[in-house]
Formats: structure tokens, C-alpha cells, sequence
């Protein structure tokens, strides 16, 4: 766990976060860029960086995170690899309040390990973003900052994380990981965890990159 100065002011959010109005309704990226939909159907650009993606709105729709690619040097991956720097963003459905939460951090530093920020999400109760980042060889390392104290901690290895928003297991988190059999080998295999990171259970086993409908088939096969 680990207070982070520059996310301190994300504490702000929470003072604006009941004055802006619940209008949009979807998020999309086009050239790079963040765009809203309002429930008339039109739709609003809100960032003009070019460097932006991965956005998904808080549960009450009134705030949007998303991934900066940034423009400084390279920092070094788990791997040892040359990787752009990226942040994870946070901004009002008004396109203000613009926040950095996060920015990544290279395996040189003799510090925590924190390249290739991905997957940003809102937790159910909007107090806190999970995210992964790269922090071994074989697998991701999942995330919760809390937005009300700016704290991180890390809950442990897995990919392709999603939120879970709908159905019994709502407020809890989907995630692929990379176990070890007791006499050898490896498998990757769907779990469902609690928002502190504690295993619920196990769904069955994971092949090849998911895309969007199979962790919504997923989700709804979990009791």
C-alpha cells in the first residue's frame, strides 16, 4: 500500500462529483480521442491529445477514466523491454475536473514495478479505479485506488480484468490467472474476485484473448 502524492488531488473529485448531471450515456475513442454520446444522440469530444483510449464511465455516468499514452523517454517492462510511458486519466462527463491518477512507473527504479497501465474501471460504489499493469514475465498485476485517500494497493496477479456491474456477483471482479499445477506445468484459468482481491472462486478455463461478449457470456454463466 502506498499513498501517491501526485493522487491526492483526486480527493477533489469527490467535492464536484454530485454537482455534474448524469447525461452521458456511452464512451468511444475516435483518432485518439475521447467522445461522449448524451442520450439525444449526439455526441461530444472531450479530449484532442490524439494519445487517449480505454474509457469507460463511473456507474453513476458522471465521470469518465481513461489511458494517456505518454511522450517521454521509455521506461524498461518486466521483460526488459523499451515501452512508452503511459497515465490513467480521470475527467467529469463535462469534460472538466481533468485528473491524472496514475502514471506508470519502469523496472529500473529498484522501486514498484508499474509499466503498461491498462484497463481502468470504476468500482461499483465509484470510490475507487481497478487497474492492471505489467508487473511480471507471465502475467498483469491488478489494482485499487481508492479516490477518497489516494492509497493504492495491489491485489495480486491477473489479466484481462473486468468489473463486475450486473447479476449476483456484482461489485466483484473477473480476472484471468496464471496458477501453477502442484507437480509442474502452469494454466490460466477465469476467477472471480472480491473487490479487496480475495478469491471467490473458480469459472473454468481461459483460451487465447478474450474479447468483450465472452466475459459478458462469462459473467452471466457464474452463479
Amino acid at each position: 500500500m502506498r499513498l501517491l502524492p501526485y493522487i491526492v488531488t483526486a480527493v477533489l473529485l469527490g467535492a464536484g462529483i454530485r454537482s455534474i448531471p448524469a447525461q452521458s450515456q456511452e464512451v468511444a475513442v475516435r483518432d485518439g480521442n475521447i467522445l461522449l454520446s448524451d442520450p439525444g444522440g449526439g455526441q461530444r469530444q472531450l479530449t484532442s491529445f490524439g494519445r487517449d483510449g480505454e474509457p469507460r464511465l463511473s456507474p453513476d455516468k458522471k465521470w469518465v477514466v481513461f489511458v494517456r499514452r505518454g511522450s517521454g523517454s521509455q521506461i524498461s517492462d518486466p521483460m526488459g523491454n523499451a515501452v512508452d510511458p503511459n497515465e490513467i486519466r480521470v475527467m467529469g462527463a463535462d469534460g472538466q475536473h481533468a485528473r491524472t491518477l496514475v502514471r506508470s512507473e519502469g523496472c529500473n527504479r529498484g522501486e514498484e514495478c508499474l509499466p503498461n497501465l491498462t484497463r481502468p474501471q470504476f468500482a461499483e460504489d465509484g470510490n475507487g479505479i481497478f487497474f492492471e499493469a505489467k508487473c511480471a514475465v507471465v502475467t498483469s498485476c491488478i489494482y485499487r485506488l481508492d479516490l477518497r485517500t489516494g492509497v493504492r494497493k495491489e491485489l495480486g496477479g491477473g489479466s484481462f480484468l473486468h468489473v463486475i456491474h450486473d447479476g449476483t456477483q456484482h461489485g466483484n471482479l473477473l480476472v484471468i490467472k496464471h496458477k501453477y499445477f502442484m507437480c509442474g506445468g502452469s494454466y490460466d484459468w477465469w476467477w472471480v474476485l472480491k473487490p479487496n482481491g480475495a478469491e471467490v472462486g473458480a469459472i473454468g478455463p481461459a483460451g487465447g484473448e478474450p474479447s468483450e461478449d465472452t466475459m459478458q457470456s462469462v459473467i452471466r454463466d457464474c452463479p
